[in-house]
């Protein structure tokens, strides 16, 4: 195992915690715009 990994692995779960939030944070922000923008490039305007 690399040091690097050995590291992340030793880290406390709360970052874990924090990627999967800000994944989650990005994934509803590209939701809400393509739901935004979607039917508006559909439609052409």
């Amino acid at each position: 195992m690399t040091d690097a990994a050995a590291r992340l692995q030793r880290r406390a779960p709360t970052e874990h915690y924090f990627w999967l939030v800000l994944a989650a944070i990005v994934c509803l922000t590209a939701a809400v715009w393509v739901a935004g923008t979607g039917p508006r490039l559909a439609t052409g305007r």
